[in-house]
């Protein structure tokens, strides 16, 4: 069962190469009410390194190597947590201003980089940002 859990203490751990996610990063994470360190990996290249007061949402699963029984954190994507360190709700608004920012710039840099036409890259990320639902919704 998912639930939130505080970091107060992190250890980096080494980058290893797993055969599905490709290059990885350990962290071996004490994490309040838990009495054992805990293993939560995330793919190279890593966005917010684990912070102590962080919180994270998952569950731990119980693992079992070389005799020795030791906990892995499992981020929970469930109701709109973006499995970032802090627990934020993943904010879709966002993303998509992002992709219709990008877009915007594409066009500008496709156009030449002219002074006048960068002027307009706001102007036209705002046209992009609404197409995103009007295409989405057709």
């Amino acid at each position: 069962m998912s639930s939130t859990y505080k970091i107060k203490e992190v250890k980096r751990g080494n980058t290893w190469t797993s055969t599905q996610g490709g290059e990885m990063q350990s962290y071996a994470l004490i994490l309040e009410g838990v009495g054992e360190p805990v293993q939560l990996n995330k793919k190279m290249p890593v966005k917010a390194e684990p912070q102590i007061g962080d919180e994270l949402f998952g569950a731990l699963e119980e693992q079992e190597r070389n005799g020795r029984v030791y906990y892995k954190f499992k981020v929970d994507y469930t109701q709109n947590n973006a499995g970032g360190f802090r627990g934020q709700p993943r904010d879709d608004k966002a993303i998509h201003a992002q992709f219709a920012i990008r877009l915007a710039t594409e066009v500008w840099i496709a156009q030449g980089c002219h002074k006048e036409s960068y002027d307009n890259i706001e102007k036209e990320a705002k046209h992009f940002y609404r197409m995103i639902d009007r295409v989405k919704d057709s």
